[in-house]
């Protein structure tokens, strides 16, 4: 029996992730795959039933390296507030790095295609298994944040919602569409403090407000 191991599962996604952005996502194989791991099918259906299930964990694995230690960082902060244009910062220069681009103009091109078994549900598995999960993250972040009294109470999955439409806005729509091929460092900082800047401006709570909301919560805690 063909023992498992960490160190091998890592191997499959790294030449997944190089097939997967080379070919896109219908023109890549299992047997091509494998073929570039220098291995047999077998080998690899026995970490991954399907090429769907692969190509899931291949999006789960960039999200978790890409976006996981921003939000990590940001969870260590002791006030959102001040740690919010550092994360917008990072991610915006995440958004427009050439992999992340590719990986979503490959979604994009794949999510309006129709094959013999109906509408390509790639878009949706990538969603769940990346973006999704990381926003939830960051909604149960700011959810303690409001409990806090830092920002004020609203619902955690639609302010998480407004973030990332934050995000996603010039220049990063600018380089998916081609507009421009690269924004500069100060082009990406400047967008991302406008980003916190509005985002706070929409949720957050004034700081000698949110002493007072902190104490308050105190005084109901005893």
């Amino acid at each position: 029996m063909r023992v498992k191991s960490e160190e091998k599962r890592q191997e499959i996604l790294a030449a997944a992730r190089e097939v997967f952005g080379e070919n896109g996502y219908a023109q890549t194989s299992m047997a091509g795959i494998s073929t570039r791991l220098g291995g047999s099918k077998g080998t690899l259906y026995s970490y991954f039933s399907s090429k769907e299930e692969l190509f899931a964990a291949v999006m789960l694995e960039i999200a978790r390296v890409s976006v996981g230690p921003m939000l990590d960082e940001l969870e260590r902060a002791a006030d959102m507030r001040s740690g919010l244009a550092s994360f917008m910062h990072k991610a915006m220069r995440t958004l427009v790095s050439d992999e992340i681009v590719q990986y979503r103009r490959l979604l994009i091109g794949e999510a309006g295609r129709i094959g013999d078994a109906g509408r390509s549900r790639v878009g949706k598995l990538a969603y769940e298994h990346g973006p999704r999960q990381y926003l939830q993250k960051f909604a149960d972040l700011l959810a303690a944040q409001m409990h806090e009294g830092r920002f004020r109470q609203a619902d955690p999955w639609r302010a998480a919602l407004h973030m990332q439409g934050l995000l996603m806005g010039a220049p990063v729509q600018l380089v998916l569409e081609g507009v421009i091929k690269r924004p500069s460092d100060e082009q990406i900082a400047s967008a991302a403090r406008a980003a916190a800047d509005v985002f706070l401006r929409a949720y957050a709570v004034e700081a000698d407000a949110a002493g007072k909301a902190r104490a308050s919560a105190t005084r109901k805690r005893r």
